[in-house]
């Protein structure tokens, strides 16, 4: 079989309304012979795909008020995370600010 005979069996498959194994059981093909030619095709796929790499600028965008009338300090991190301090924390603030956006990236 062919990857161009297997993608046709699949979109045969999709289009005829019937379960995968309703399926394959009409048209005499057997569970474990469609997995392995499955299989095979998507390891066939991850070895063609080429990896690449893109580059992330990253910039801290986090906004601190030292101030703040109600005596508590919020981090509002870019992916949506707030945390609230009680003041006298600032140092744990300037931790989390300064290694949060960079904890997950390499150094260079």
């Amino acid at each position: 079989m062919t990857r161009s005979d297997f993608l046709q069996l699949q979109e045969l498959q999709r289009n005829s309304g019937l379960t995968l194994m309703k399926y394959l059981r009409e048209n005499g093909l057997s569970y474990s012979t469609y997995n392995y030619w499955k299989r095979k095709f998507l390891y066939q796929e991850s070895e063609e795909s080429e990896v690449s790499f893109a580059q992330v600028c990253l910039r801290p965008s986090t906004e601190v008020a030292l101030t703040s009338p109600t005596g508590h300090i919020t981090l509002r991190f870019p992916n949506g995370v707030h945390v609230c301090l009680d003041t006298g924390m600032e140092e744990s603030a300037s931790r989390l600010i300064t290694s949060y956006p960079y904890g997950h990236v390499l150094p260079e």
